[in-house]
């Protein structure tokens, strides 16, 4: 997750498309030239004048791979969990069949 909120991103933006040079907007506020110019080609993407992935298909390929995560830790959880119950003892007089 970015440490900038989009308003400010924006913000930043909108000064250099008023004109503000890079180095100039990147000093006074305290961020890199690169993070900058990361954000100018990733609006460039999302307005569909570059190609590339859009920040919306980006948030849900993450979210999708955080979700696939998920369920691999689930599946895992699941699979150990009956191997305990497979591996505990018989307990005399237990009301489950045999197999």
């Amino acid at each position: 997750m970015s440490r900038y909120l989009e308003p400010f991103k924006r913000k930043v933006l909108d000064l250099l498309a008023d004109g503000t040079p890079v180095k100039h907007v990147a000093e006074d506020l305290g961020i890199s030239q690169q993070t900058i110019d990361n954000w100018r080609e990733q609006s460039l993407v999302d307005r569909g004048e570059l190609s590339g992935m859009t920040s919306t298909e980006s948030a849900e390929r993450a979210s999708a791979r955080r979700r696939i995560r998920e369920r691999e830790e689930e599946v895992r959880i699941l699979v150990r969990a009956r191997e305990l119950v497979k591996e505990a003892p018989r307990l005399k007089g237990s009301t489950r069949p045999s197999r």
